[in-house]
């Protein structure tokens, strides 16, 4: 499958309007292969009994393998997975780290030791690694600046949606592997979530046959506007970059920072219910993916339709104020949960948090979306996840349980406890911070006015 530097010349049958139906099914189909990446990542958050059983492994190393281990290979991957996706084929690009990060998940089902664990999911990391770069260089070139708004939260929907109720979809899969008793060769029956890893890889590689015969490759503004061979003016990417440089600094970090504990909850959540509540992994499954799933899409859909309605009428403050507050009411709904004395409690604070930082998480690619040239949305939107990985994935996993395990005594809601630390204490550096940005976000407004756009 080669990558091909050189621009390729426009088609007849390619759309020349911006949006349309066509480009539409592009974010569908995008956004349904971010909800299945992050169910593959997230898998293991409800099979970690098991597995742990199974392979004798412990809180502390299952942390490395969802979180560090995952984290570095797909940040190594990411810096020349943004740099192609703003210069080769992006379609070609999504195709080939769908089916990597799939086979490879199907392949974790197979492992039969933590190294052989550890190698399968740093190939999966790698896989899912080419998918957002090129995603949102794509909705970057198929819709004008006020249109991205809702096709970028269709993919952050489907990225949440996955994030949200991986929970619940591996969990029914386990269920159904232990009631219809199904055995795979080599694999067996004894151990569940060695099926559940192989059912939730399986539908990324059917999904991916049908991408490759509906998707086209747009063509880039920069490829039909700008004569490459007369002599530059200036640079405006890095004009653009000089500008705006504290505004992605402080605006990625300080969201990022709030959002890693999205993770807290997605890959430890499970595992507070069980030890706190003794419920069973699949209940426990169930009541993280429908609360999650619930409120996280909910918030996702939300909060860039309130965007997009301020952004058509620049109420850049109105804006900012509605992300602050999101933030400010899912840190307290954060932990709330992890100190509730019941069950429901629990889940109803679970249930709110997401609903509020669902909103607060489509606000990194929006803001890349929002004000960046075309010809920077892979480079930028690979900083914003290059962050958010480093706190979600190289961090929280291994913070939270590390916080539990230094409680004087071995209660069983000390991961309940860590969750709501690891959220207090993100939120008192991540809320102010992000409050700092209030007055760049109106500057970046006010030179996109004053360039007419």
């Amino acid at each position: 499958m080669a990558l091909s530097s050189t621009p390729a010349p426009a088609r007849l049958d390619q759309p020349t309007r911006k949006g349309g139906r066509r480009a539409w099914a592009i974010v569908i189909f995008v956004a349904l292969f971010g909800m299945m990446s992050y169910i593959d990542r997230q898998a293991l958050a409800v099979v970690v009994s098991d597995l742990r059983l199974d392979l004798g492994i412990s809180d502390v190393q299952m942390g490395w393998l969802m979180g560090p281990a995952f984290f570095v290979v797909f940040n190594l991957a990411l810096v020349p997975a943004a740099w192609a996706a703003d210069r080769w084929n992006r379609k070609r690009i999504i195709v080939f780290g769908v089916v990597t990060w799939s086979l490879l998940t199907m392949g974790s089902g197979l492992a039969q030791s933590y190294e052989q664990l550890l190698l399968l999911r740093c190939g999966v990391a790698l896989g899912e690694a080419m998918l957002a770069p090129a995603a949102l260089s794509l909705i970057a070139g198929m819709f004008e600046r006020y249109e991205r708004p809702l096709p970028t939260a269709t993919y952050v929907v489907g990225c949440t949606i996955g994030a949200s109720g991986s929970a619940l979809f591996t969990a029914a899969v386990m269920d159904a592997a232990v009631g219809l008793n199904l055995t795979v060769p080599y694999v067996g029956g004894e151990a569940p979530w060695r099926l559940a890893l192989l059912g939730v890889g399986l539908p990324g590689l059917i999904l991916v046959t049908a991408f490759v015969l509906v998707a086209w490759e747009p063509v880039r503004k920069q490829d039909h506007e700008q004569d490459r061979t007369a002599p530059a003016i200036g640079n405006p990417s890095a004009s653009f970059l000089r500008e705006n440089l504290l505004l992605y600094l402080f605006g990625f970090v300080s969201l990022c920072l709030f959002l890693m504990n999205m993770s807290s909850v997605a890959l430890w959540g499970p595992s507070f219910l069980v030890r706190t509540f003794e419920v069973t992994q699949v209940q426990s499954g169930y009541m993280i993916g429908v609360s999650s799933l619930i409120g996280g899409v909910a918030g996702s859909l939300l909060l860039p339709a309130l965007i997009r309605h301020f952004v058509q009428q620049r109420r850049t403050n109105a804006m900012s104020n509605l992300v602050l507050g999101t933030m400010i009411v899912a840190a307290t709904c954060a932990v709330a949960a992890g100190f509730a004395p019941s069950l429901w409690l629990a889940v109803l604070c679970i249930f709110g948090f997401m609903f509020f930082a669902g909103g607060a998480a489509t606000m990194p690619t929006l803001m890349v979306q929002l004000y960046a040239p075309q010809q920077l949305t892979g480079r930028l939107s690979a900083v914003a996840l290059f962050i958010l990985y480093f706190l979600s994935y190289g961090l929280a996993p291994v913070l939270v349980p590390m916080v539990a395990d230094s409680w004087e005594t071995a209660s069983p809601a000390a991961l309940g406890y860590a969750i709501a630390s690891v959220a207090l204490g993100s939120s008192l550096i991540a809320l102010p911070l992000f409050a700092v940005t209030r007055p760049m976000f109106r500057s970046a407004e006010a030179a996109l006015s004053k360039r007419g756009e």
